[in-house]
């Protein structure tokens, strides 16, 4: 009964290091596909630790990823609101 278990925590900790891999390839739907099924795989043995670091390496993989990309859209909102203010502050209705 040790053999199935010991090769189900080779598996999770097979699918946390490709998804590792993956990150550092940058390519982040494969990344996240992978610490999905090491996520679920960790749940099922039930493995808190294991639970706790494909949580931590996924986040990494988000900020690496979603902050960037985050940043660059809210840099472009804000530009957009300010363009807009500038053109209502310059009409001569809002002025009243």
């Amino acid at each position: 009964m040790l053999l199935p278990l010991r090769s189900a925590r080779s598996r999770v900790f097979a699918r946390t290091v490709a998804g590792i891999a993956v990150v550092a390839a940058r390519q982040w739907e494969a990344a996240e596909e992978h610490f999905q099924i090491a996520l679920q795989q960790a749940e099922a043995l039930p493995n808190v630790l294991e639970q706790k670091e494909i949580r931590r390496f996924h986040a990494m993989m988000l900020i690496d990823f979603a902050l960037p990309q985050v940043i660059a859209k809210r840099r472009k909102r804000c530009s957009e609101k300010r363009r807009r203010a500038t053109r209502r502050s310059e009409c001569p209705a809002t002025s009243r």
